[in-house]
């Protein structure tokens, strides 16, 4: 348990750190939020070439 907090530390301040620095890190968003779909179909479109199990 201590390991996986410590891992979504590290991913969380990442992220941080891209937006800061002007990058958009391609994260997909909660299902819950009322345009994630449309946002994850867009993150979907845009790597299933390179993701096979998106296709």
């Amino acid at each position: 348990m201590i390991g996986a907090a410590l891992l979504n530390g590290i991913i969380a301040a990442s992220i941080e750190k891209m937006i800061k620095s002007g990058f958009n890190p391609p994260i997909f968003l909660s299902g819950n939020r009322p345009d994630a779909d449309e946002y994850n179909q867009s993150l979907i479109h845009q790597y299933q070439q390179r993701i096979p199990l998106l296709r």
